[in-house]
């Protein structure tokens, strides 16, 4: 669920493209506030609660664990009516041990339609040492992490209008890790998807 009041964007983003703009993964809700939105481009800051992986366990944010506020930075930049790139930072703001983010991303959206437009979109993420230990703790060799790229993705959405106050949209994302991460992980692509309905009202 999301709820957007001027600037500010509390919990889910509710647009395909910044969700899959970067990584493939759906971003975790969080409190974020607009900077200087234009037609050409748009950047925010936001907030989120984050709960560090701990060996052989897996944490949601509000269960019991070793919790730090995690900050991002977004920038989306329109090349044209059609592409759109972005770059995202995280930050572990107390230092408990998530480190840092960088992630660079670009879509491509096409109307269907006169309501309906759908976005392929690719990103790659680099991160810290401190982050992929963190992010991997448990596995063989996870101590011998260093800063580098880690992630690649893939997605597709789609929303469409369905009247003037109500719209949907839906998502599908893949995603993998690369270079030292594919070493050490046995995993390969992680598939998500999502899916959910928009009102749009004046208050």
């Amino acid at each position: 669920m999301g709820f957007r009041l001027g600037r500010w964007d509390i919990g889910s983003k509710s647009d395909p493209e910044a969700w899959l703009a970067f990584s493939g993964v759906g971003t975790e809700p969080s409190v974020a506030y607009a900077l200087s939105p234009s037609e050409c481009s748009s950047a925010y800051l936001s907030l989120r609660l984050h709960n560090i992986k701990q060996a052989g366990t897996v944490f949601g944010a509000l269960e019991t664990g070793r919790h730090t506020i995690v900050g991002r930075a977004v920038l989306n930049y329109k090349v044209d009516r059609h592409w759109t790139a972005g770059l995202e930072a995280t930050q572990d703001l107390l230092g408990k041990g998530d480190g840092a983010t960088l992630s660079a991303g670009l879509s491509r959206s096409f109307r269907l339609g006169e309501r309906g437009q759908i976005s392929p979109s690719a990103g790659i993420t680099w991160g810290s040492g401190q982050h992929w230990r963190s992010a991997y703790t448990g596995k063989p060799l996870a101590a011998s992490l260093h800063a580098g790229v880690g992630n690649i993705g893939l997605g597709l959405g789609y929303r469409e209008a369905i009247s003037s106050h109500w719209g949907w949209y839906g998502s599908l994302s893949a995603s993998r890790p690369v270079g030292q991460i594919a070493q050490i992980s046995t995993s390969g692509w992680g598939l998500g998807a999502q899916a959910g309905l928009q009102y749009f009202g004046a208050l």
